[in-house]
């Protein structure tokens, strides 16, 4: 869905309601199904497992033009606010400098210590949803409880496992 952040701050555009998001996405994949094609949303993956949602949470590395690492595809830029929790290092005189504390912080961001996460059905699908969205939202990478993708990603999971039901004729 929609994230407001860059041009949509300036233009004021706004994220469609989760509700609506939900419903024209599950009709998006019926067309799509009836099409052969396969749409995929990242917080809804039935058949991926995982305690994190992405590299994001310390793995990816991610060398920007300036020689700054970062784990997040979203930041690339030293300028952005997220890079103080996403830029971990910087390429320095033919080495990789890295920011050790940085590294474990994200790192630490695993679906077992997201408390707001832990009655989810969904949690080890979505792994506590998309660090920079969650952390714009909070101001921190552990509080997910206002997170408004949770509604997004419960849904379209119920609806992906419906599907398997139906076609596996469960």
């Amino acid at each position: 869905p929609l994230f407001e952040c860059g041009r949509c701050k300036t233009t004021n555009i706004r994220a469609p309601n989760p509700d609506d998001y939900t419903k024209n996405t599950i009709k998006s994949i019926d067309v799509a199904t009836k099409l052969g094609i396969s749409l995929y949303y990242s917080g809804a993956r039935l058949g991926h497992i995982s305690n994190s949602f992405c590299g994001a949470a310390g793995s990816n590395f991610f060398v920007t033009p300036t020689g700054d690492v970062s784990t997040c595809l979203e930041v690339s830029r030293i300028s952005d606010p997220l890079s103080k929790i996403f830029m971990i290092g910087h390429y320095d005189q033919g080495l990789f400098v890295f920011d050790n504390s940085k590294i474990d912080y994200l790192s630490n961001r695993t679906i077992d210590k997201l408390s707001d996460c832990k009655d989810c059905f969904v949690k080890y699908n979505c792994g506590g949803d998309c660090l920079a969205k969650v952390y714009q939202q909070s101001g921190d990478l552990m509080k997910t409880d206002n997170n408004y993708r949770c509604s997004i990603n419960q849904e379209l999971l119920l609806d992906e496992i419906k599907r398997k039901v139906v076609v596996n004729g469960w």
